[in-house]
């Protein structure tokens, strides 16, 4: 079975490259088409993709390339140029960049949604290109005409589920993304501060986490590669004493960084997933998030963690004051995070594709 993979961009490593990573596990022979890669990412995290199974747009050559805001708007030039009939699967792992609108005849088309280009249905703020030239609403009708025409749909969660079926009319399978589930982990631990693993940009809003810790001086660790320098100047302007950037940490760094945590902070308002919380849980550790997005789905409220409903300072210090990382028991904390082990990831993709081939073959 010849497979492609045609993911939006192979810049920064997130949850959608942590995708990309497990699918090519899985499917190890299968080609890769993106539309710009920074080599040191792709050499660091995808040392298996060599220059025959990878495959690199135009705009590869272009150095702006790498701002993708910029380049949203140039989707189709890049996906509709695709000839990739002689495959038998094609999985598009689509978000920002619009990789779900290929056109293919032959290959069963199978679209990854890790979310909705929110720009584009008012979900989000316009981006600078945006402004000037008024082209999302043909952008909008491309992503809702492959949408509905290819309708072997998977999202990475309910939530995005439920946004899909408002924005587009469109209906869909939930499969959750794979988290690495560490074969060590401390049953027992001595928790000497809070932790944020996460990378630096605004809609993070980790400035609440930064200005909780604060009010009650207990110290917060935030390891992360930052992909937005204002925000990270502002971050470390308003952060007192007990707060400290590590910068990027590896799964070692990490390990040990989960080792003394008292629990993850989670400050987004409303993730697509929230792969981090997983991670956090697959290692014992306890979860204090606000009650939105994908992190619903995940965090079982006073077993594995604690919400808080108003997205505010005030409302964060609240949990703080009261949180007991004691009440937490690690080892049911991690066997619930087993449940989107790579393992199940992978059956349930297998069967997905699998029975899209039937149907295929049965029309």
């Amino acid at each position: 079975m010849k497979i492609a993979i045609v993911h939006d961009v192979l810049v920064e490593f997130g949850g959608a490259e942590r995708v990309l990573q497990s699918l090519l596990r899985l499917y190890p022979k299968a080609h890769v088409y993106t539309s710009y890669k920074d080599d040191a990412m792709v050499e660091a995290r995808f040392p298996l993709l060599s220059k025959t199974n990878l495959f690199c747009s135009p705009f590869q050559r272009v150095p702006a390339a790498q701002h993708a805001y910029l380049f949203q708007f140039l989707a189709p030039l890049v996906w509709r140029r695709l000839h990739l009939e002689q495959y038998d699967v094609v999985i598009s792992s689509s978000a920002y960049l619009l990789s779900n609108i290929i056109e293919v005849e032959h290959p069963v088309h199978i679209q990854y949604i890790h979310g909705l280009p929110k720009n584009l249905f008012h979900l989000g703020p316009k981006t600078q290109i945006q402004m000037i030239l008024p082209l999302s609403p043909m952008l909008a009708r491309l992503y809702k005409k492959s949408l509905r025409k290819y309708k072997n749909i998977i999202v990475c969660s309910k939530h995005i589920q439920q946004s899909l079926g408002n924005v587009c009319g469109v209906s869909s399978e939930v499969i959750y993304p794979p988290v690495i589930i560490p074969a060590q982990y401390h049953q027992t631990r001595q928790g000497l501060y809070y932790v944020i693993i996460s990378r630096i940009d605004a809609s993070k809003e980790i400035e609440i986490a930064i200005h909780a810790c604060n009010v009650l001086r207990v110290r917060l660790k935030i390891a992360g590669v930052s992909i937005d320098v204002q925000y990270e100047r502002y971050l470390r302007h308003i952060a007192g004493p007990t707060i400290e950037f590590l910068g990027f940490q590896d799964d070692a760094q990490q390990l040990e960084l989960y080792r003394h945590a008292i629990a993850l902070l989670f400050t987004a308002r409303s993730e697509d997933f929230g792969i981090t919380p997983v991670e956090a849980m697959a290692h014992g550790v306890p979860v204090i998030a606000y009650c939105g997005g994908g992190v619903k789905e995940t965090v079982i409220d006073k077993k594995t963690g604690v919400f808080y409903s108003e997205h505010s300072v005030a409302a964060l210090v609240t949990v703080l004051e009261t949180f007991n990382p004691k009440r937490f028991n690690p080892i049911f904390i991690r066997r619930h995070a087993e449940h989107y082990s790579e393992a199940n990831f992978h059956k349930h993709m297998g069967l997905y594709i699998q029975n899209a081939l039937l149907n295929r073959k049965n029309r």
